[in-house]
């Protein structure tokens, strides 16, 4: 080996060090891209309904159950506030991401019948706001 492959190996593994730090840490902003918040449907009234209080348009809503027994995933387009209407009462979870459209916050200002439905919000996604 040259002296001059010796002196760069540590440079090299370095460099490549760096670079997977960097791409790890914009991975990670990449997976938390969803508002996330559950909701318990049992609580307020129409038991089969959330009424999500977002703010923007064409964004999706991915709407799962915290129990399997409640039924399956399934997703929705939301525009502004979105009426989310569930097979069965019980615990959902709602995941707003922007989609084909865009997410922009979570507003309780505009809508207030549903708000003793929320139990916990999970995620705050990326530069989503909570009004």
């Amino acid at each position: 080996m040259s002296m001059f492959m010796m002196k760069n190996y540590p440079l090299v593994f370095r460099r490549i060090f760096i670079l997977c730090f960097f791409l790890l840490g914009a991975a990670q902003l990449l997976g938390q891209n969803e508002f996330i918040t559950v909701w318990n449907t049992n609580n307020g009234d129409n038991h089969n309904t959330i009424v999500f209080p977002g703010t923007g348009d064409n964004y999706n809503l991915l709407v799962s159950p915290v129990a399997p027994t409640l039924g399956t995933p399934f997703t929705i387009t939301g525009n502004g506030v979105t009426v989310v209407n569930v097979p069965v009462a019980g615990i959902w979870r709602l995941a707003a991401s922007p989609g084909a459209g865009n997410f922009t916050n979570f507003n309780f200002v505009s809508d207030t019948t549903d708000r003793l439905k929320i139990i916990t919000l999970e995620q705050w996604g990326v530069s989503y706001g909570v009004i």
